[in-house]
């Protein structure tokens, strides 16, 4: 079961974040993203800060051996970062939506058929992909929830 939503377009408002920017190979990947939740985490309870919305990644690229990600939380409101825990907007912006259900690893798909729904409608978008988390390794892959976003050229 994997894609569980239509794909469409949608208006995604300005959102600040906190978020820790590194350079990984796929197989660092999900020990880097758990390391920098808990820091974020850490740094948000320190502040009295709560997050706004699920966790989420930016992949910057595709390149397994050379990921350029952006590891972060959404926030209601902008705060100050420090050191490696740094403030970042999500911009307003048009992207192409789609809820996936299933493990990381046949995601793909989806992937494809959101790039083929932008074709068809005359659209082309940037090279970067935010994924949102809805839940974690503490259930089964197949029950994996996963919110995709792709940005919209302009």
């Amino acid at each position: 079961m994997p894609k569980i939503s239509e794909i469409g377009l949608i208006r995604y408002r300005e959102t600040p974040a906190l978020v820790i920017r590194k350079e990984t190979t796929i197989g660092k990947l999900p020990q880097l993203i758990g390391t920098s939740y808990g820091m974020i985490m850490a740094f948000l309870e320190k502040k009295g800060q709560k997050i706004a919305d699920m966790p989420f990644v930016l992949y910057q690229n595709f390149d397994f051996q050379k990921m350029n990600v952006e590891i972060g939380f959404p926030l209601a409101q902008k705060i100050e970062g420090d050191g490696e825990v740094q403030a970042a907007i999500i911009p307003e912006q048009d992207m192409i939506y789609c809820m996936y259900q299933g493990a990381y690893n046949k995601i793909e798909p989806t992937y494809k058929a959101m790039y083929q729904w932008a074709a068809d409608h005359g659209l082309e978008v940037e090279e970067k992909v935010y994924e949102f988390y809805y839940n974690g390794l503490e259930v089964n892959d197949d029950l994996l929830l996963t919110k995709i976003l792709m940005p919209v050229k302009t």
